[in-house]
């Protein structure tokens, strides 16, 4: 019997290790697959970039030597530059932002396993379900598991600072 109790310890904490590492590894891809993505698409805009302007100034000396140009062509090309030139503008600050996502979901992520990995901690929470949200429940346990949303998003939605003295307070 002991030995059997020892086993199903050790297979729930291989459980929680493989959960941790889930959740480590899906976060370590993503902000790997942000950092590789962006010497690349930065690649794309500046060929794409350099085409616009070849083609405007190829363009813009066939008019000033008095050749007709396609207007609606012209105009493309003019767009394209246009919109190549935004796009390059953007794309550090639009992987910045995708970054600060992948960081709180890689937080509220692991506040999750925390709560779920030591479930007395919501023993003390001070969420309150109204009325509207427990009749939408038929049990207990969707009780707790809006209860530990709520606590999510009371902990993820603080500052960082506050989130990382959340955490201390934990251990």
């Amino acid at each position: 019997m002991n030995n059997e109790l020892r086993r199903d310890s050790l297979s729930e904490k291989d459980e929680w290790d493989k959960k941790f590492e889930n959740i480590l590894d899906d976060y370590i891809n993503h902000s790997y697959s942000l950092f590789i993505s962006l010497p690349e698409l930065h690649s794309l805009l500046l060929a794409k970039n350099a085409r616009a302007t070849e083609d405007y100034k190829r363009q813009k000396a066939e008019s000033d030597n008095g050749k007709d140009i396609d207007i609606i062509q012209f105009s493309r090309i003019v767009r394209d530059l246009k919109s190549s030139y935004f796009s390059l503008e953007i794309l550090p600050e639009s992987f910045f932002v995708s970054s600060i996502c992948q960081f709180e979901s890689f937080l509220n992520q692991l506040i999750k396993f925390v709560y779920l990995k030591i479930p007395g901690i919501l023993d003390n929470s001070e969420s309150i379900l109204n009325l509207s949200d427990i009749r939408k429940l038929d049990t207990i346990k969707e009780a707790e598991d809006l209860i530990l949303e709520k606590e999510i998003e009371k902990i993820a939605y603080k500052n960082l600072e506050k989130t990382y003295k959340s955490f201390d307070s934990f251990f």
